[in-house]
């Protein structure tokens, strides 16, 4: 892993533990909306603290960030759609879109400085494993919905949660103490009922793919088909015969709201080439009716598309599509380097975990991508940050990674 980014550290200092300090208090807002189920929203404590998490980068003096490849991608595409903006039909639309993505930059900023070491990094990833358990128990204490934000839809709930169970799995294969590991187990099984729950179609897709992942390179498989056994019994015994009909409906292309679905993409695709360089961030909406079929009876004004891809492309043009594909690309290369770099030859040639933490993770990545694109195929979440964190991270984990062999090297030397 060539390239990493010079690590200034800035740790134990007083500047430095405030701002991860409210980077934490951020997180914990932002994923769970305790502000509102508290009544307290009217203080927009996500805005105040954005703009404290702006401040603190500014001041930080690490701006070097933003040359790496990822970091810059994204910035790249947060400014395509500030550039789209008064080129659109709908200039607040497109507004909303550029708002999103560039209040999404100093949290994804502190993230890129802030987790810089495999402690900070363990603490991050056990707060995703609280953020999916108090989302699943949400969900099943309130009909399959979530609290409000990017979980409010059954839907997106079902999306967040298949997006980052991958990391509870990941936890598990640490070997953790009894008590830890039947608390992941149940949070596992308490998640996977939480996607029942939602009757979310895309959610079932999900899951689906990320087991496959997790079946696809484990060497145990047995255990992965245990969990897969567990995942059908929980369908029949919380789901029942109802869930499994509304799931088999994947299967029907032409019919409800799969053939919804594909009469929307196929509108986007006409979209984009009509608009080769884009109609700009949420605009898809606005020029939907132009290019509906007949399939449709009515004019559909304001139907989103229903797919991340079909949202990306007529929206973002072939230059977000280039930005977008460029990020898949370093994502996964990065990932797949990961995973080499810590496997290792003896001397019968047989490959063996140099460090089975960083190779699990590559494995969490690639199972997370699984679930998070499986349901986002289904739903317009394009703006929303799970993509978008997920990138960052993998830059996070491979400097720290890079840090880790480079010492290494030098005690062996």
């Amino acid at each position: 892993m060539t390239h990493a980014v010079k690590y200034n550290a800035v740790q134990h200092q007083p500047f430095e533990k405030l701002w991860y300090l409210c980077f934490i208090i951020y997180l914990i807002i932002y994923f769970t909306k305790v502000h509102d189920l508290a009544g307290i929203g009217f203080l927009r404590p996500g805005m105040i603290l954005t703009i404290a998490l702006t401040f603190f980068f500014i001041f930080s003096n690490r701006i070097d960030i933003v040359y790496n490849k990822q970091i810059l991608l994204i910035l790249l595409f947060s400014l395509l759609l500030v550039i789209f903006v008064p080129f659109t039909r709908n200039h607040y639309y497109a507004f909303q879109a550029a708002k999103v993505m560039v209040l999404m930059l100093p949290f994804l900023l502190s993230l890129a400085v802030l987790i810089n070491d495999r402690q900070r990094l363990n603490s991050f990833i056990w707060l995703f494993v609280f953020f999916t358990l108090f989302n699943a128990v949400y969900a099943l204490t309130h009909g399959g919905r979530g609290v409000s934000g990017i979980v409010a839809d059954e839907n997106d709930l079902a999306l967040f949660i298949v997006t980052f169970l991958p990391f509870s799995f990941f936890l598990l294969a640490q070997r953790p103490a009894f008590f830890k590991k039947i608390m992941l187990l149940a949070i596992i099984a308490l998640s996977i009922v939480a996607v029942v729950a939602t009757w979310s179609r895309g959610g079932f897709v999900g899951l689906v793919a990320m087991l496959g992942v997790y079946f696809w390179f484990s060497k145990n498989k047995a255990k992965i088909l245990f969990f897969i056994a567990i995942l059908i019994g929980l369908l029949f015994a919380y789901g029942g015969e109802e869930y499994i009909d509304r799931v088999s409906e994947i299967t029907e292309p032409g019919e409800g709201t799969a053939q919804e679905r594909i009469q929307s993409w196929k509108a986007g695709w006409d979209m984009f080439l009509d608009n080769p360089l884009g109609v700009g961030g949420n605009n898809y909406i606005v020029h939907f009716s132009d290019y509906q079929s007949d399939w449709f009876r009515r004019d559909m004004w304001g139907r989103v598309a229903h797919s991340l891809w079909f949202t990306l492309i007529p929206e973002t043009g072939i230059i977000g599509i280039v930005i977008f594909s460029s990020l898949l690309i370093t994502n996964f290369k990065y990932v797949f380097f990961l995973r080499r770099s810590f496997l290792v030859k003896n001397e019968n040639n047989h490959a063996h975990q140099h460090d089975k933490y960083y190779f699990d993770l590559s494995t969490t990545f690639i199972a997370s991508f699984a679930g998070f694109f499986a349901a986002a195929t289904f739903l317009s979440v394009l703006y929303y940050p799970q993509f978008w964190l997920l990138t960052v991270l993998i830059f996070a984990v491979r400097n720290i990674a890079d840090r880790e062999l480079q010492q290494a090297q030098r005690v062996c030397n």
